[in-house]
Parts: C-alpha cells; structure tokens; sequence
C-alpha cells in the first residue's frame, strides 16, 4: 500500500495544478481566456487555438489545447465569445465548455467592460492508468465517475489611453476527489476560489516602437499566490517580443509576428530555474489566430 500511496502523492501537484486556471504566456495573447469581459474586444470574428506543453521531459505534465473564439453582437457596447479547451494532467482529463458575454460602457476616453461566461466543466482520472508493484494494490485503481459540473466566471476591464486594468474570477465552481465515492463533488467557497488582477501600459516611443510593462496576480486566499512581471516591445506593429518573471521560478519568453492582417502566429517558452530545471527542457506554447478584418479597440497587454 506504501507504493500506491506515494505514486499517488506524485500526482498531487498536478491535481492542485488542474485547479486553477491556465497561467502561461496564452493569456497575454489573448486575456479572453480568463477573463470573459474581453469578448468583442475587436471589431471582427477573432479565432485562435493554442497548444502548450509544460515541463517538457517529465512524464504526465500539463498539456492543453484551446480553441477561442468571440465577436461583437448587435451592437459594437456587446460581445459574446466561444473557448473549447482540454487539459491533460497526468491520468486526469479535464474539458471545459464556456459562452462568455460582455457589455461595454465608454467613459468619455476610457471604457468600463463586463463580463460573464457560463458551461459546464468535465473531470475525469483513469487511476487504473497507473502501474503497481503489488499486485493487492490494483483494486484501488478505479477509474473515476465523469464528474460534469456547471462552471462559471467574472471579469471586468478599464482602460484609459495607453493604461490598463484587469480584474477576473476565471472559475466560480470548486470540486475535489472523493476517494471514498471515487468521484469527484463540487461546493462553492469564496476563500478557495481563484482572483486574478492584470495591469499593464503601453510607452509609444514613436510610431514603430512601443514598450509595454505589466504585471500579472493570480490569488488564491487558502492555496497559492503567484506573480508575473514583464515588459514586450513592439516593433512596426508586425513582430513582438518580451519576456517575464513569474514567482513560482520560471522565466518566460513570448514571439508573435503578425504575416498580414488576418494570420498571426506566436510561440512561447517557460524556462524553469527552480529544481524542476534538472528534470525539464521547459515548457513550450503555439498560438495561431485567425482575424477576420476589423481593428482593435480595447486595450489589452499587448494590444494584439
């Protein structure tokens, strides 16, 4: 029982992980996926699909795969958007299902947006993925009941000028394993859940180069608190590129370079410099967006 135990400890990290939203470099280029107040935040369909692949070289790591998409609806004040994502965390399998809405209020120069996203969540462990070394310990290793939940998030978006400021809930629902049922249950507590705060702002520095410091906060009262610091530069509005801090010892990395108008493309690179940097080569992301005309007109990290 000792070696069951302890392969199941192994995991307990990447179940805490699964918790909380995704927090690589994808939500500088698009906040949409974690904050629903940013859908219609440009003037045209907005597609973009995303693969990242964490702690390359370490066995049962991270991976997810999103599809976002949003528009404005009826008039240019509301959006409405669309994110399709799964993770794959170990021997668990999590899929998500969100429609987002926003409302946008203009303030003389600046513009106040809110935000609501509603779906469902699905979760899901295949404990009999796991290998054992007795034999006796195998009728433990059932697999989970699905576990379908409704989900739900907050958000809300301020901008002034070149300023910006983020506020968002990314997920209103909570759940955790019950190994005594073998499913999963679902409850609602404000200290478990998930708060993020994301500031930046944009230094024009003539019409082909731009800097743009931000932070990023991501708390959680009872589990975690982590932080990125970054800065990006512009260049000819075509190719970006920055990098960040992030507390939990990584560095970060972002190159994006817009082909035309309507195809971008990015790629991001999460160096690890705690002790998991013997163990990994460091996670790596892909972004492609699709833009069907149109310009942006709300301020976001990037201005992508």
């Amino acid at each position: 029982m000792n070696r069951l135990f302890t392969i199941i400890l192994a995991f307990i990290p990447l179940f805490l992980y699964g918790q909380f939203p995704s927090i690589n470099e994808h939500y500088v280029l698009n906040p949409f996926l974690i904050n629903p107040s940013y859908a219609g935040s440009k003037d045209a369909l907005n597609v973009a699909t995303y693969i990242h692949r964490q702690w390359t070289g370490v066995k049962g790591t991270p991976e997810t795969l999103t599809l976002a998409a949003d528009a404005p609806f009826l008039r240019e004040e509301m959006g409405l958007g669309l994110i399709l994502a799964n993770d794959r965390i170990g021997v668990t399998n999590k899929t998500q299902i969100s429609a987002n809405y926003a409302y946008k209020v203009y303030l003389n120069e600046g513009m106040l947006s809110f935000g609501l996203g509603a779906g469902v969540l699905t979760n899901q462990s295949a404990w009999s993925d796991l290998v054992t070394l007795d034999e006796e310990d195998a009728e433990y290793l059932t697999d989970s009941r699905l576990l379908i939940v409704p989900d739900f998030s907050f958000g809300v978006h301020y901008s002034y000028k070149e300023f910006f400021i983020d506020f968002s809930m990314p997920q209103l629902v909570n759940y955790k394993f019950d190994h005594d049922e073998m499913t999963y249950s679902f409850y609602n507590n404000l200290l478990k859940n998930n708060y993020s705060l994301m500031s930046g702002y944009t230094f024009k520095v003539n019409e082909d180069f731009q800097l743009m410091p931000g932070t990023f906060i991501l708390l959680n009262p009872e589990k975690l608190f982590l932080y990125d610091i970054n800065i990006y530069a512009s260049f000819f509005k075509r190719f970006w590129t920055g990098i960040s801090y992030r507390s939990d010892q990584s560095i970060n990395g972002l190159f994006q370079f817009n082909v035309n108008e309507n195809f971008i493309l990015a790629y991001t690179y999460d160096l690890n410099i705690g002790r998991l940097r013997k163990y990994s080569s460091g996670s790596h992301g892909f972004m492609l967006r699709f833009i069907f005309g149109g310009k942006l007109n709300v301020a976001s990290p990037l201005e992508f």
